[in-house]
């Protein structure tokens, strides 16, 4: 479970660092909410989360592998019919209420543990 925190803290780092400073969230948003909701901002987040899980266990299996983690985050992305600057730009309008991003999180480490729970059996 610290694993499964330690990632999921790392991963919002790295989201968060990716977005350009100068966006300006009005350009995708549809009035004054975002194109993904709070639930498929959850799920993406979760999916993120599992991509860059599979990406450090690989890197540290075969550090010869050439296939950016960027690809797999891509066809994740057209999976869920989005983009990266959309989810960006949802999850930095939902971060902005802390009882939404409490909730978001709670929905990723729920998500999360099931899924280990799921494998484990």
């Amino acid at each position: 479970m610290k694993n499964l925190l330690y990632l999921l803290i790392s991963s919002v780092l790295i989201i968060a660092c990716a977005q350009k400073k100068n966006e300006k969230a009005s350009t995708i948003m549809l009035g004054n909410k975002p194109t993904l909701t709070t639930r498929q901002v959850a799920t993406i987040a979760t999916q993120l989360h599992l991509i860059a899980g599979a990406n450090n266990t690989l890197l540290l299996a075969d550090s010869s592998r050439t296939t950016s983690i960027a690809v797999y985050q891509q066809l994740m992305f057209r999976k869920y019919s989005t983009t990266s600057k959309q989810y960006n730009i949802a999850y930095n309008y939902y971060a902005q209420n802390t009882d939404t991003l409490t909730w978001i999180h709670d929905q990723i480490i729920t998500q999360l543990s099931l899924l280990q729970a799921n494998t484990s059996k």
